[in-house]
């Protein structure tokens, strides 16, 4: 009975975090479409600040690829072992060889 309980609390657990992601994504996205469909409707002639308003919407789009990143090792424990396995393993890497060898 206590394993089936467990199983259920993971899941939910799994099904907030999916819907975070999604949340997310649609927040770092969203701007973007919006701004495809002013574009092509027309309706941004003579928008003062149209160059400030493309950086931030491309900024948020291009954050979109740091979301996931962020997220799982917050929510997803497994994932979170991973991520730190797989950087001290390139951090290890890196400094044997950026090790500066003693010529004699």
């Amino acid at each position: 009975m206590m394993g089936n309980r467990n199983h259920v609390v993971r899941e939910k657990r799994l099904a907030k975090t999916l819907f975070i992601i999604t949340a997310a994504s649609l927040l770092t996205w969203l701007p973007f479409q919006i701004l495809n469909l002013l574009v092509i409707r027309g309706e941004l002639g003579g928008f003062p600040y149209i160059n400030m308003t493309v950086n931030i919407i491309k900024f948020l789009q291009f954050s979109n690829s740091l979301v996931n990143v962020i997220i799982y090792p917050f929510r997803i424990l497994e994932f979170k072992i991973c991520l730190l396995q797989i950087l001290r393993r390139w951090a290890s890497a890196r400094g044997a060889r950026n090790e500066v060898v003693p010529m004699h």
